[in-house]
């Protein structure tokens, strides 16, 4: 069985198409989107249009759920940071329609292919997220209730590629497509295939013209384009 597992798109249609059109060259049983499909980026109903045209499974991710849960009455932006997503987040509500709204609501917090469990941060939160770097005791218990019977949980949401082993279970942190925080800003995804000895997974990084896609954006009103444009670039990310 070979699977492609992507992530963290959050409005990049441009490299959401250099991925799919990577994926495409590869002969996959199944493919699977772990969420943070809109927000931070200005592309964010072209987006989930080409994920519901797809067909494949997707689950929430918790830029997603800020669509599904409102924020607190008297709620205030804290910092300068926290200003720039909510002027997004309200940009980005008054783009999507109503069927994009019921689509982003409809999302599962995880779903299951065969041996692998698929979620947006841990499986027990779309908030928490696990990073090459997590020390092994919180990593096992945020895996500690995965079910019995699953061998790979494939997670996104901290925009970094990874692998790690907790037991015999195998953790797999698929990258971002939209916003790559390790410093390298070519789209990632994961492309796992089960073989004799395990699971063997590689992370494909497709290039795609970030300057074109800049051009483009800019012709949306998007809010803090220039600090989106900048993670672009860098690879730094805008982790939300």
């Amino acid at each position: 069985m070979r699977i492609a597992a992507f992530s963290d798109i959050h409005g990049n249609l441009s490299a959401l198409e250099v991925v799919l059109a990577d994926i495409g060259q590869h002969a996959v049983d199944h493919l699977v989107c772990l969420g943070d499909l809109v927000a931070l980026g200005p592309f964010a109903g072209q987006v989930v249009e080409r994920l519901s045209a797809l067909g494949c499974p997707v689950v929430l991710g918790n830029t997603d759920a800020w669509y599904k849960e409102p924020l607190p009455a008297g709620w205030r932006p804290a910092d300068e940071r926290q200003a720039m997503v909510y002027d997004c987040h309200l940009w980005l509500k008054e783009q999507l329609s109503p069927e994009q709204h019921t689509y982003l609501l409809s999302l599962p917090f995880q779903q299951r292919i065969g041996p692998l469990l698929c979620v947006h941060g841990s499986p027990r939160d779309f908030r928490e997220g696990m990073l090459p770097d997590t020390p092994e005791e919180e990593l096992a218990a945020m895996v500690a209730d995965v079910p019995a019977g699953i061998e790979v949980v494939l997670c996104g949401h901290t925009h970094h590629p990874m692998r790690r082993q907790v037991g015999k279970l195998t953790v797999v942190g698929v990258g971002s497509v939209g916003l790559p925080a390790d410093g390298d800003p070519r789209p990632c995804y994961a492309l796992l295939e089960d073989i004799p000895n395990g699971w063997q997974v590689e992370w494909p990084r497709p290039t795609y013209d970030v300057e074109a896609a800049v051009a483009a954006a800019q012709a949306t009103g998007f809010p803090h384009l220039d600090t989106i444009a900048e993670a672009w670039r860098s690879g730094l990310g805008l982790a939300a």
